[in-house]
């Protein structure tokens, strides 16, 4: 997930003061701050006033951004956001559940996943981090002298942050802000801001575990590599039952972007109730082959017969499972053609996100 922004105004209203204060980015909040806290005030003309949104926000002293919402940041003044409202990350994601605090973490490691994709590696400046997220969610990025905020999705566990304060981004190369940014100039030692949010993420961990179906479409890989990464980490735990059946589906457009197929291969290798299942729509020299995860590598579009093979092997179980928890991450059309062949099956938990 990716926003496109590209003007942004932060709407900061101190309770000591009667004004509103404007700054043209979320970095200008410090140097704002210090202003609010002298009972200062910039003001701007009736025409900038205009096309910020209307929205209380309120910002603490500390800088924890607690209670900023998102409509603060105002997408009126970006003609480009409102001639493609898909590629603006901040009103795509406006109904979203955000946590309060922004937080500052340093770009610890930057790889190349596939020609298309880098995985950033960022770690929190404080540990333990003073933020936490689930399996599948995104956090919105703020980029020092860039003023659109980018969203992207964790590809990492939660526990990884616990751990080792670190999370993990996989960012698919486009000319939108952010994603430049992150394939052309992000380089270890930079520090942004980052904030969690998200209503799509794995929920076995608050109701009774059911069975689990993945299903990505290109990068939409990412938040399901999370909730793979979760589930696996939790069985080796002891947290979640090792005999919980979890089957991925996996389209992408060539082979070379097939990102973690290693790490899941990796898990299928040692876990017999893991099923990665993978599909490439162009045409290439795929042959067929006797490892096993090559058998599971097909030169095709996913059908209806894949997601019954998967149902098949998620209910291949003694013990009785009434129902699966489904997780779709794709394109809009993916998604569209997904679910309606899940309600075929009789899939009744279907958690969907799209990505542009």
């Amino acid at each position: 997930m990716h926003g496109n922004i590209s003007g942004i105004w932060c709407r900061l209203l101190s309770s000591t003061l009667l004004k509103t204060t404007y700054f043209p980015s979320y970095f200008a909040l410090q140097f704002a701050h210090q202003f609010v806290t002298t009972s200062q005030t910039v003001e701007l003309d009736n025409s900038s006033k205009s096309k910020t949104l209307q929205s209380t926000s309120q910002l603490l002293t500390n800088l924890s951004l607690e209670r900023l919402n998102v409509r603060d940041y105002g997408t009126d003044n970006n003609q480009k956001g409102q001639d493609d409202p898909k590629t603006d990350h901040l009103t795509r994601t406006s109904d979203n559940t955000r946590d309060p605090g922004v937080h500052p973490v340093i770009v610890h490691e930057v790889n190349s996943l596939s020609p298309t994709v880098k995985e950033v590696i960022l770690k929190s400046e404080h540990r333990p981090p003073k933020f936490s997220f689930k399996a599948g969610q995104w956090v919105d990025v703020f980029i020092p002298n860039l003023e659109t905020v980018g969203g992207f999705s964790m590809s990492s566990a939660p526990a990884e942050l616990i751990e080792f304060s670190i999370l993990r981004l996989a960012v698919k190369y486009s000319t939108h802000p952010p994603a430049l940014w992150m394939h052309n100039q992000c380089k270890v030692g930079d520090k942004l801001h980052i904030r969690v949010g998200g209503d799509f993420f794995y929920v076995g961990e608050n109701k009774h575990e059911r069975p689990v179906m993945l299903i990505a479409g290109g990068v939409g890989i990412n938040p399901l590599c999370s909730i793979v990464r979760c589930i696996e980490d939790g069985k080796r735990k002891g947290i979640v039952r090792k005999c919980l059946p979890v089957c991925l589906l996996y389209s992408t457009k060539t082979e070379d972007e097939l990102i973690f197929k290693d790490v899941f291969d990796n898990y299928a290798g040692v876990d017999e109730h893991f099923l990665p299942l993978y599909y490439v729509t162009r045409k290439n020299n795929t042959k067929p082959s006797d490892n096993l995860s090559e058998m599971n590598l097909h030169s095709r579009r996913m059908a209806k017969s894949d997601l019954e093979r998967a149902m098949q092997f998620l209910t291949q179980t003694s013990e009785p499972f009434s129902q699966i928890d489904a997780y779709v991450c794709g394109p809009p059309p993916m998604i569209t053609n997904i679910t309606s062949e899940l309600r075929a099956l009789k899939v009744e938990s279907i958690n969907f996100e799209q990505w542009w």
